[in-house]
């Protein structure tokens, strides 16, 4: 240690140590600060799960009790165990599953509408997306018209979770207004993102469907007119030939390959002689191809000498689908699959062997939607 002007100087070394010293004691503190945030954060949440599982136990019990009794609810029985959403609509929708007729109706209408409308409301206008989500699916459990502007606004919220809810919210809503507002969101998302949507679009009932198919008809935007195909062309019943006519000469690929995909839902021998021109006059390979498919669809015995031709196409997806749709054709495709040699044609006999080795079940996942009738 030396003397310099009246102060004592410490030593380079000594400085050092003395820093790394105090850094040591902040650390130490602040991991003792972040424990203890920690351990108060725990009790209370653990509080708070303890809170909400009394409160689903309680209401699910007021409940049972009311519906077994067959007495309307009161409300000051179910206040207490009202303040949390969360909670209400995951009892409800739980016992929604389980139990039916109209006094469980009445008793949702009694909560989610009588009792809780308000708060519901309030939720749809919060800033917290978790309230949004939560109020959204209150709405899909108890449907209410009077706030179907606000929920298709939230359709194009910034969190996933919320447009989802909101998508599923209009599916139970079910108004026309709701349905067109679904398809143009899907319209205006790309590839993957579009499939939530259609998904959800295609579980809903003939109404779904009618509102589907008519802002088909009515709507002038492509990519609205190919969001409507593709839900359409998962079930049957809903789109005719004369609806599809238009978009068969498109000038968009994309809007004339759903249409040639929806004719198989419409089986005649209008649509048949349609898709039997485009296996064989298309020039883009694509059209053709599902062309071929819709026709392996349909099922029909006639199709099977055009099959049987394509199986020489010089194109590997043409004839791979002229081969599916032999198979699918029963013991007439199967004996034609059969009969097919190296020797004669080296392609169509790879095609044949390939689809004489598909599973059954990869055949049938195709037809299934000929089994959903409303």
């Amino acid at each position: 240690m030396k003397k310099q002007r009246g102060y004592l100087v410490m030593p380079p070394e000594t400085d050092l140590f003395y820093s790394i010293e105090i850094a040591l004691g902040i650390e130490v503190g602040l991991i003792i600060l972040i424990v203890i945030a920690l351990s108060f954060l725990h009790l209370f949440s653990s509080r708070k799960f303890k809170r909400d599982q009394e409160a689903d136990k309680m209401l699910r019990e007021s409940l049972l009790k009311a519906i077994t009794e067959n007495q309307p609810p009161e409300k000051s029985t179910f206040e207490p165990h009202l303040r949390s959403l969360q909670v209400v609509v995951q009892v409800i929708r739980e016992l929604n599953g389980k139990i039916k007729g109209a006094f469980w109706r009445k008793v949702k209408e009694l909560i989610l509408n009588e009792w809780m409308g308000d708060s519901i409301y309030r939720a749809l206008c919060a800033r917290d997306w978790k309230k949004k989500s939560w109020a959204l699916q209150a709405l899909a459990l108890y449907p209410k018209k009077e706030v179907e502007e606000r929920v298709i606004a939230l359709l194009k919220d910034k969190v996933p979770a919320v447009r989802f809810s909101a998508a599923t919210a209009l599916l139970q809503i079910k108004t026309q207004e709701g349905i067109n507002a679904l398809l143009q969101v899907m319209a205006e998302e790309e590839t993957y993102a579009r499939y939530p949507y259609r998904d959800l679009l295609v579980t809903g009932d003939s109404e779904i469907f009618t509102y589907v198919a008519n802002q088909y008809r009515d709507s002038n935007c492509v990519n609205v007119r190919i969001s409507a195909l593709e839900v359409l062309s998962q079930k049957i019943g809903f789109i005719k030939v004369d609806l599809v006519k238009k978009d068969l000469e498109s000038a968009h690929p994309e809007l004339t390959w759903w249409a040639l995909r929806a004719l198989e839902n419409c089986p005649s021998e209008e649509s048949v002689a349609i898709l039997e021109k485009y296996a064989k006059e298309e020039k883009d390979e694509r059209l053709r191809s599902i062309a071929i498919q819709s026709l392996g669809i349909i099922m029909d015995r006639k199709a099977l000498p055009l099959f049987e031709q394509l199986l020489k196409d010089p194109s590997q997806s043409i004839r791979t689908q002229a081969a599916i749709g032999l198979k699918k054709l029963g013991s007439v495709g199967l004996s034609v699959l059969k009969n097919q040699t190296e020797e004669k044609h080296k392609e169509a006999f790879q095609a044949a062997r390939f689809a004489l080795s598909l599973p059954r079940d990869a055949l049938d996942a195709q037809t299934v939607k000929w089994f959903r009738y409303y």
